[in-house]
């Protein structure tokens, strides 16, 4: 498996091969002209170079030349006069300035554009500098274009910060707020061989054909960072940031674009030895990629993190979004308080042994599309990935399931607000994974199946303490084997308008309640234990249950039924009367007053709630007694009530009441 990144591709192999013999050359023996500027800080006039630099390679800021302010900076607002081969702002010198605020230039065939390499300090500004206005290059819009080689994708590259092949390290920068553009036939590498590079983009137009290191280490590691606060950065090659122990690190907002959905993307790259991770930070703009890998990839261990904390930031991958990957010392995190990260296929969270993380807030919003034949799966292959969501919003759109648990490792989701949905939630979802979900508080989570324990080997443990779990059905320990089942449910709600299904599996049901979404029979396939009177059954008037098996109500049990109503006294008449909450196969202890409860029940009569016993054996007076109690007869749970006619006494009172209110109307 390969480790590092490759320098070498079919367009280096002359360069590589010939490398030493160019090192061996002394400055003063290679065909370059240094920006002088006695004349002017007009960059197309020849007095201003130490000699005539058509075709030659041109150096502004060489050692001892700081190329300005004094005597003239370089200037170039127009299109360049001359060709030139290589165009290197401060090679060992500096701190050195290029503006370039107008006009075209471009250097030869397979050359490049250095800024800040060799030890120098150097900055380009492709940008207005006669004017302010740029939110990170403080500059007006510019009208400039540069081009790193001939335009016909051979190995014209643009180094910000450092060179590959030496280890003489530099600190550049690149500020770029223009109409125009910056082409780039292959590489564009920021810090690199011990250097430091920035570049910043306001505005215009970027295109790289090979491939993009922000933080590279060749000949030493380097330090990138990009910030785009507009314009559009398109990668036709592979993007890279933080690699081989350097540090990498992107900064979005605004309206800024990058594009690389030819190929993927990879944040922490072979990174482990670095203490600072590998970053990008979004609180607007646009990344448009193929696959997107967040700490580690097939390739390589490593570190990084991705934050999306602005409304309009978008990370949208055409294939998949791996978080954490290749080896338990890979680690990926992405925190996501607002904005969406969104990919065509699989999200990975925790894979094949790494650790991945997932902190979503706020409005972030994290979906999968792209169909059912892809899902969001928490710890793969052997990974530990861990969801934890205080708000927003995650779910699969199209088509698709939430996977916790894959091959010996294990996903936890645990979620206290924000909404989620899929088309089935499945713990312990595939070989012996073991998958967790924690939901509390305001959570909502909407499937069609939530399977506990979904694979012979595979543990599940799902436990809610509040929120709202809405599942057509839900299985515990559904696939029977060696698994083991968990359904622990303490506190809110479960809208379960399908079965659930104790196969095996323990269900905990000592508080929140049970209902459905609409009229019908809530289903328990399987013995249902009850272990508390907390425990609520919510069937109002147009629900009822359907234990097949053994319904335990030891410990007691709570029915709400808003709605359902115990009439009120009525003369010379005993009302009697019924109503099913529910069946079962059998049942294993009695009702009573004090272990059993009915919320929700209207009581116009001012009845007493007595126990089952009580009921069933004539322990009251009929005659008298205003009494209702539940009982189970023949494998039907119902709600008895009895309430008799007023009493003598009773009588004259209303009697007397009826009078006086006739004396009244007198």
């Amino acid at each position: 498996m390969q480790t590092t990144i490759p320098t070498i591709r079919p367009s280096r192999l002359i360069l590589a091969c010939s490398i030493a013999s160019l090192l061996a050359l002394s400055s003063g023996a290679m065909a370059a002209s240094d920006w002088v500027g006695n004349t002017s800080g007009d960059f197309n006039d020849l007095s201003n170079w130490s000699f005539n630099p058509t075709n030659q390679d041109v150096y502004i800021g060489i050692s001892g030349n700081n190329g300005g302010p004094s005597p003239f900076r370089a200037t170039l607002s127009s299109n360049l006069a001359f060709g030139i081969v290589d165009l290197q702002v401060a090679r060992g010198g500096g701190p050195a300035i290029f503006n370039h605020t107008a006009g075209i230039a471009a250097t030869g065939s397979n050359n490049w554009v250095d800024v800040g390499t060799a030890g120098g300090n150097g900055t380009y500004n492709l940008a207005d500098t006669t004017t302010t206005g740029g939110t990170l290059t403080g500059f007006g819009l510019g009208s400039g274009t540069i081009r790193a080689g001939g335009g016909d994708g051979g190995n014209g590259r643009l180094y910000v910060g450092g060179v590959d092949f030496s280890n003489a390290g530099g600190t550049g920068v690149f500020n770029v707020n223009t109409t125009g553009t910056v082409q780039v036939d292959n590489d564009l590498v920021i810090g690199t061989g011990g250097g430091t590079g920035t570049m910043n983009v306001d505005a215009g137009i970027i295109t790289t054909g090979g491939w993009n290191f922000i933080g590279k280490a060749d000949n030493g590691s380097g330090n990138g960072t990009l910030n785009m606060s507009g314009g559009t950065l398109t990668n036709t090659g592979r993007t890279y940031v933080g690699t081989d122990n350097s540090t990498g690190k992107i900064v979005m907002s605004g309206n800024a674009i990058y594009n690389n959905t030819a190929d993927s993307f990879r944040l922490g790259h072979n990174n482990l030895a670095n203490a600072t991770i590998a970053s990008i930070s979004m609180t607007g703009g646009t990344i448009n990629t193929g696959n997107f890998f967040i700490g580690g990839n097939d390739d390589a261990t490593g570190k990084g993190k991705l934050t999306l904390s602005g409304a309009t930031a978008l990370l949208n991958a055409n294939g998949e979004i791996w978080i954490g990957d290749n080896g338990a010392a890979s680690y990926g995190e992405l925190n996501l308080s607002a904005g969406t990260v969104q990919a065509n296929n699989w999200i990975a969270v925790g894979r094949v042994g790494a650790t991945g993380v997932v902190n979503l807030s706020g409005s972030g919003i994290l979906k999968k599309t792209g169909g059912g034949g892809s899902h969001i799966i928490i710890g793969s292959i052997g990974g530990n990935g861990t969801v934890t969501q205080t708000g927003g919003q995650m779910f699969t759109d199209g088509g698709g399931n939430i996977l916790l648990g894959e091959n010996s490792n294990s996903g936890t989701w645990t979620m206290s607000a924000g909404i989620a949905s899929a088309d089935q939630v499945r713990l312990g979802a595939i070989g012996a994974g073991d998958g967790f979900v924690n939901l509390s508080g305001s959570g909502s989570i909407t499937t069609g199946l939530v399977a506990i324990a979904a694979t012979n080997d595979g543990d599940g443990t799902f436990t809610q303490t509040g929120g709202t779990l809405t599942a057509t059905d839900v299985d515990v320990k559904a696939s029977g084997g060696a698994s083991v089942g968990i359904y622990n449910l303490s506190g809110g709600q479960l809208i379960m308008d399908g079965a659930m299904s104790l196969d095996n599996g323990s269900f905990g049901f000592t508080g929140g309640k049970i209902t459905r979404s609409n009229a019908g029979v809530i289903t328990f396939n399987g013995n249902l234990t009850i272990g508390s009177n907390a425990a609520t059954l919510k069937l109002d008037t147009n629900k009822t249950f359907d234990v097949n098996g053994a319904f335990n109500i030891t410990t007691g049990v709570a029915f709400e039924v808003n709605g359902i109503t115990i009439p009120s006294a009525l003369p010379g008449v005993l009302q009697t009367g019924s109503f099913t909450l529910g069946t079962d196969d059998s049942i294993i202890g009695t009702f009573s007053q004090l272990t059993t409860t009915l919320p929700g029940l209207v009581d116009l009569a001012g009845a007493t709630f007595i126990s089952e016993v009580a009921g069933e054996t004539g322990g009251f007076d009929p005659g008298v007694d205003r009494v209702y109690w539940v009982e189970e007869d023949a494998g039907v749970v119902s709600l008895q009530y009895s309430v008799p006619e007023p009493t003598t006494f009773g009588l004259l009172a209303l009697a007397g009441l009826g009078l006086a209110s006739r004396r009244r109307r007198k």
